[in-house]
């Protein structure tokens, strides 16, 4: 039986710093995804999500979530 691995996207210009998250995700066990800018991001998470309906339902809650607790947020992290 095979374990699902979530998948996070780290979305950081500066790659020393989104190599840094990269190895401490991995190392917590999760699938990485790296993109450097806002359109990269959201083309990495158009190829994960399984619909159009699913990735906008999933964008926009995190938006939601992120508005809420982190109005000034620079970096995003979204678990897909």
């Amino acid at each position: 039986m095979s374990r699902i691995v979530p998948t996070i996207l780290v979305v950081e210009d500066d790659r020393a710093i989104s190599r840094g998250l990269e190895y401490g995700l991995k190392q917590e066990g999760f699938e990485v995804t790296l993109a450097e800018t806002g359109m990269a991001a959201l083309e990495a998470a158009r190829s994960k999500a399984t619909g159009t309906r699913q990735f906008a339902a999933e964008f926009q809650k995190t938006c939601d979530l992120l508005a809420s607790t982190r109005p000034t947020a620079v970096n995003l992290f979204w678990a897909i």
